[in-house]
């Protein structure tokens, strides 16, 4: 069974079968993406606040994900995805600004910090 970490950096067990998880981090620069070092995936800037995380693996379903947004200056953002195509492999997110309600992009030098959980198989979760 895979494990997880509950909010006390504890182990424990997941009835969900089959899950892969991904963790990368990309560094921004002024309206480009200035570095990134992502294992399984590359993350493309595609307009102000939206992105694309194209993965180097198959997977049937976008399960969880998550991008911390960490700068100097705090902003009113967060991170929202958009849409998983399997059959390009690309899961399309934004940074969301809640104040304009619009997508925007954060200020140079702003890390991302991504962390996406994905099914590898149509195999239906453990009994409840």
């Amino acid at each position: 069974m895979p494990c997880g970490v509950n909010r006390l950096g504890s182990a424990v067990r997941s009835r969900d079968r089959f899950l892969r998880e991904y963790f990368g981090t990309v560094t921004l620069g002024a309206g480009v993406i200035a570095s990134q070092d992502c294992l399984g995936f590359a993350v493309a800037r595609t307009g102000a606040g939206a992105y694309t995380a194209t993965f180097d693996d198959f997977h049937t379903a976008f399960y969880w994900g998550d991008v911390a947004m960490m700068q100097a200056t705090p902003e009113d953002k967060l991170y929202k995805p958009v849409s998983w195509t399997s059959a390009t492999r690309v899961l399309v997110f934004q940074t969301w600004d809640i104040s304009g309600a619009a997508a925007a992009d954060l200020a140079t030098g702003a890390v991302l910090q991504c962390r996406f959980v994905f099914r590898t198989s149509n195999v239906p979760r453990k009994g409840i």
